[in-house]
């Protein structure tokens, strides 16, 4: 995607980082906007709590303003789902714990109280079908998925080959999707 000044997409994007590092409060609210969201829902299903993920996104913002970095070939959206992959894996093996995910509140704004709450049932179903997969399969589905990256960011930064991530993927969707199958939540 290219803009009418003739700037790709994605130099926009690390523009607004290093507004953002300058002082630029719109810049700084631009990627909050953008990337917090999905930023604790894809560390929220790494880690299976929502107080962690939370943290999770927290130090990720941080480490974005504290960073030097003058990488600015790929996406923000990508380096965004790095730092906070690794720091979702940080805090999974430091804590070992699971917790319950019926604890995980969707953000999706609904008609009515039933809607709502159907929404609220399904977005749980989804997340303990995630949480249900192997880690290799449930980090490349998180990543691919809640955090934005190409299959090809997903094997360098696991250091797989792209084939081994596409299995992994296609396994990810075809349990996942049975699961909801048989739950009822899907047709």
């Amino acid at each position: 995607m290219v803009y009418e000044t003739g700037y790709p997409l994605i130099s926009l994007e690390w523009n607004y980082l290093n507004n953002a590092r300058s002082g630029d409060q719109e810049s700084w609210q631009w990627l909050v906007d953008q990337y917090y969201q999905s930023t604790v829902n894809a560390a929220f299903l790494i880690t299976g709590s929502i107080a962690a993920a939370q943290d999770i996104a927290q130090q990720t913002f941080l480490s974005l303003i504290e960073s030097h970095n003058q990488h600015t070939n790929g996406s923000l959206g990508g380096y965004v789902a790095t730092i906070a992959y690794r720091l979702s894996l940080k805090e999974k093996f430091r804590n070992r714990k699971y917790y319950d995910v019926s604890k995980f509140e969707i953000a999706e704004p609904s008609i009515n109280q039933l809607d709502t709450l159907i929404g609220n049932e399904r977005m749980m179903e989804v997340a303990i079908s995630i949480k249900e997969l192997d880690s290799n399969s449930r980090d490349i589905l998180v990543l691919r998925f809640y955090s934005g990256m190409s299959l090809d960011q997903i094997g360098q930064l696991l250091e797989i080959p792209l084939g081994t991530v596409k299995s992994r993927l296609f396994y990810a969707i075809k349990k996942c999707r049975d699961s909801l199958f048989k739950k009822g939540i899907l047709p």
